[in-house]
């Protein structure tokens, strides 16, 4: 009865007010040099325990003065948003202007801070004068300062508690630890989700019948115990969904726990609770293209920071995307985007995170870990490329299977010519009319091949370069291998195994390595003299050769063959390069392996290649 809260939510108005201030002002060349001796300071009283001491106040006090236009600033949004709030209200009104009596307690919070963290360290590094300020003037005998918001433990406490371990010159220091508690608050755990969401719902009234069933629904549907990883995805999207008497309307009762479940397993019904997250938080005011840049980025940081985790532990790492360039790192965490551990971030994120291109991978399923990894492939040439990306099942087998066996070269061309003497080139055609209506923009098809018997890769990515002259068009060819046990490198299996994607390692008697190549190029001439009537120069090159396996890379005899490998043009992939799509739904695989960084080194560590 005696206590209060006021809450305000950030929005773009407080945005725009807040970045009036200019709160991210940088400081003085003298000041900042004096922030840098303080962060030493710091990290010896931290070090030593003396956090209790005149020394520990007077520099804290010295560093909140060197930042004190920030935390004025900061002061005056917060006192201007509380006074807009209970101007409305005369008896409100008259409580903030001391006239009524002083209520017990009251609680202010501010919601979505992370969407400016230069405003969230202003308060906290002001919070004991805000205190002192409401309890003069009489407003209240106890007062807390909620601060609430997506990444502000990489925003505070990473810039607040250093770890004794920590470079003083590499941690940075914002607000003082001793004014604040971080609560880091964790998504549901799929292992407690049953349990934990039959007593949520024994507490709500229902007249529908459905209550009984939710909680098994959504813990063993395949999308939804992803999403629901994820607190808002789980209260705003999914559990919204399942109380709509229109979904289960005419279902008897024995019926609606296998209705239920069929609605937490499709992906279109259970893509709701994704996009209903991506209107919320620090994404809800931007644009869509804005928000797909924002998602672009999230999926490469987790990408990186997977196969990151193994070459900090592997001298020969599996690198082919050293080049990717993440930046930004801060911004995905303050948008709730990416935990400030890469690592820890909730598969409902990481589905996010790939635009909700997954596939279940089944045990002793092929078929299935080759659509995991052209979902991948076609999440990542958007993210990294920028590319159109067009997913296309090849009619026809590239090349179809040998009935002869492959001796030399005359048995080769006997057998290649019987195969595409008998195709309809209705893929040259289908290709053809792709790369036309896309223009000029950069294009990247991932074809899978829909003939089992077919010789070549399982995944293929054609990717073309048009102008008004010229077209320019590559392929990258992967195999996929979704085995228990994983060979070594030079073993006969393995070698078997890369002749699909056109590689002869040695051992081998006969021409099937170089048959499958040729079904490659045979699609690649078939469509450079298609393509030659409109223009000018076509050219058409075989790029990269990819074997891909779904174990991790510690699981693999490959840790001193990755070099040899490519020494035959083989980059060889674990799952940590089809990250997040990989964990974004299969549940039952660790994130990755290895040792992540120190929260207060992930910009560093996501720069600099172990």
């Amino acid at each position: 009865e005696d206590s209060a809260c006021i809450y305000h939510s950030l929005g773009r108005n407080d945005i725009n007010r807040i970045d009036r201030e200019n709160l991210e002002a940088k400081l003085n060349s003298n000041d900042e040099e004096a922030v840098s001796k303080i962060r030493a300071v710091f990290h010896e009283l931290f070090s030593e325990g003396l956090v209790d001491t005149d020394l520990y106040m007077a520099v804290s006090t010295v560093h909140s003065k060197l930042h004190r236009r920030r935390n004025k600033a900061s002061v005056n949004i917060l006192k201007n948003t509380i006074e807009g709030k209970v101007d409305p209200y005369p008896e409100m009104k008259a409580w903030w202007n001391g006239t009524r009596d002083p209520i017990e307690k009251l609680v202010v919070i501010i919601d979505e801070a992370g969407k400016c963290e230069s405003f969230a360290r202003g308060l906290v590094d002001s919070v004991r004068e805000i205190h002192k300020d409401f309890i003069d003037k009489n407003r209240c005998k106890k007062f807390k300062l909620v601060i609430a918001g997506s990444g502000l433990d990489a925003a505070i406490k990473r810039d607040s508690l250093l770890d004794p371990e920590d470079d003083p010159d590499v941690a940075t220091f914002g607000t003082d630890p001793q004014k604040s508690n971080v609560i880091v608050l964790k998504g549901p755990k799929e292992t407690s989700l049953h349990e934990k969401l039959a007593s949520f719902f024994i507490k709500r009234k229902y007249t529908t019948g459905v209550q009984d069933f939710i909680p098994k629904a959504i813990a063993d549907g395949i999308y939804s115990k992803v999403l629901a990883t994820n607190t808002r995805m789980l209260f705003d999207g999914i559990i919204p969904i399942l109380e709509d008497e229109k979904l289960t309307s005419g279902i008897e009762k024995a019926g609606l726990g296998q209705r239920l479940h069929d609605l937490c397993s499709s992906n279109i019904i259970m893509d709701y609770a994704a996009r209903t997250y991506a209107q919320l938080n620090g994404l809800k005011d931007l644009s869509q293209d804005e928000r797909q840049e924002l998602l672009s980025r999230s999926f490469l940081c987790l990408l990186k920071s997977s196969y990151k985790a193994v070459n900090n532990k592997h001298a020969y790492a599996i690198d082919t995307f050293d080049s990717l360039s993440v930046k930004g790192i801060e911004e995905l965490t303050l948008k709730g985007l990416v935990a400030s551990n890469p690592l820890d971030t909730s598969p409902a994120l990481r589905y996010l995170a790939c635009n909700g291109h997954s596939e279940e991978l089944i045990p002793a399923d092929g078929i299935s870990f080759e659509g995991l990894i052209a979902a991948h492939l076609r999440r990542f040439e958007y993210a990294s490329k920028g590319c159109s990306v067009v997913l296309y099942t090849l009619q026809e087998a590239w090349p179809g299977k040998a009935l002869a066996k492959l001796r030399n070269r005359a048995d080769l061309h006997k057998e290649l010519k019987r195969n595409f003497e008998e195709y309809s080139l209705i893929d040259v055609r289908n290709l053809i009319e792709i790369i036309q209506e896309n223009g000029t923009d950069k294009l990247a098809i991932v074809m899978r091949q829909r003939v089992p018997s077919a010789q070549s890769a399982d995944v293929i990515v054609l990717g073309a370069t048009v102008d008004e002259k010229k077209v320019e068009l590559c392929f990258d060819l992967f195999q996929a291998k979704h085995y228990t046990t994983i060979p070594v490198v030079k073993s006969q299996t393995f070698r078997d195994w890369v002749k699909s994607i056109g590689v002869n390692m040695g051992g081998d008697a006969g021409c099937r390595h170089e048959y499958s190549q040729l079904g490659i190029e045979y699609l690649g001439n078939c469509l450079k003299e298609s393509l030659r009537a409109k223009f000018a120069a076509v050219s058409v090159v075989i790029r990269g050769r990819f074997l891909v396996v779904s174990k991790g890379f510690n699981d693999t005899p490959w840790e001193n063959d990755v070099e040899y490998a490519r020494g035959y043009n083989v980059t060889l992939w674990t799952r940590e390069n089809l990250e997040p799509t990989f964990s974004a739904i299969n549940l039952d695989h660790p994130v990755a392996e290895g040792k992540a960084p120190s929260v207060s080194s992930i910009d560093d560590w996501m720069k600099t290649k172990e």
